[in-house]
């Protein structure tokens, strides 16, 4: 809960920094921080990785398979990801977030 408050400070007074994108054919077996890993063959993925923004350390994996459920959508702009629907981790830290254009939008 405290990460999370630092982080969406540090998002409202504009310290945080942008994430980057980074397309790998596998997941990689070490996760940079504010990096999100689109994991796929020919701009056709099936997972995200990133670590949680709110500095936990825990890396999440997202499916982006049609077939899953819950399923998210990735986009890059401007080098910038985004990611959709929110993420909302019902576990551990509760982290709940949107990353649109590279930043964390932090929800209530």
């Amino acid at each position: 809960m405290i990460r999370a408050l630092f982080a969406w400070l540090a998002e409202k007074l504009g310290l945080s920094t942008t994430y980057r994108v980074e397309v790998e054919d596998d997941r990689p077996d070490t996760v940079k921080d504010r990096t999100l890993y689109l994991i796929g063959e020919q701009n056709h993925f099936w997972l995200a990785v990133l670590k949680c923004p709110c500095g936990c350390g825990d890396v999440i994996d997202l499916p982006m398979s049609a077939n899953a459920r819950p399923c998210w959508r990735g986009s890059v702009e401007d080098g910038k990801p985004s990611l959709s629907p929110s993420v909302h981790r019902t576990t551990r830290c509760r982290s709940h977030f949107v990353l649109k254009a590279g930043r964390v939008i932090w929800c209530r």
